[in-house]
């Protein structure tokens, strides 16, 4: 692991982040006393791409499976909103309540949204309709789809669990002591935590294997509090608490 960029945001602190698949992208959440802004940072050349006023601090960020858009989870009955990922626009929104995690199909047509009282909906991204519902269990964090889109990955609590997405059936179930924030690299199925050490947060790394199984790769200490994680060209991204983004 080694430092290969870091921004400082003078404005504010990073309070959600979001990489580009295969591009030098960044996309934060700067929250401050006032605002909240969403910005595109290309983090190989440093320069700000956009920043866009978002209203509120989402529940969730993440990025579309063409990486043309950004998904923004939102504590009100629009709940969804999808950006452009070059111009940070607005493009759409999703009626029907509180988001805190969706997905794309490989084309962009279809959504899948995740709601914290356990319904899991899939829905067609042009006309809202709703296409099938899904009874989960209520309050998972940090979800996430395996890289052959047939499990989802999040936590409740202290444990990382593992559900089958078609049937909504709880298939693995892992303790972590100390797990504060966890988000899952979809292309390399691979699972990043930071959770307390004995020394202070450590990043933690886990495999998600053939069987099902999960498996620890790599645990680093980190120095700081983060605050947000990410990940992208086999690079992992630190939001910390003091303004700084390190890779």
């Amino acid at each position: 692991r080694k430092l290969v960029a870091a921004k400082s945001l003078d404005d504010g602190n990073a309070a959600g982040l979001v990489l580009h698949p295969s591009l030098p992208r960044a996309y934060v959440v700067v929250k401050n006393d006032s605002q909240v802004n969403l910005v595109g940072w290309d983090w190989r050349r440093d320069i700000t791409l956009f920043s866009v006023n978002i209203v509120e601090q989402p529940l969730y960020i993440g990025i579309s499976r063409t990486a043309e858009r950004l998904l923004l989870g939102r504590p009100f009955y629009d709940g969804l909103w999808i950006l452009d990922a070059v111009t940070g626009n607005w493009q759409s929104d999703t009626r029907g309540g509180i988001v805190t995690f969706a997905a794309t199909s490989t084309d962009d047509q279809n959504l899948l949204t995740y709601q914290p009282s356990g319904v899991l909906t899939y829905r067609s991204r042009a006309t809202d309709e709703v296409q099938r519902v899904l009874g989960l269990p209520s309050e998972l964090k940090d979800l996430a789809l395996s890289s052959n889109r047939r499990y989802l990955i999040g936590r409740v609590g202290q444990s990382i669990v593992l559900l089958d997405a078609v049937t909504g059936v709880e298939v693995e179930r892992r303790r972590v002591n100390g797990l504060k924030i966890m988000k899952t690299w979809l292309e390399a199925n691979r699972i990043l935590i930071v959770a307390d050490g004995q020394y202070g947060p450590e990043l933690q790394v886990f495999s998600l294997d053939a069987d099902r199984s999960l498996s620890v790769v790599l645990t680093q200490r980190i120095l700081g509090t983060p605050t947000a994680i990410g990940f992208g060209e086999e690079s992992v991204f630190l939001g910390l608490s003091d303004g700084t983004i390190p890779v």
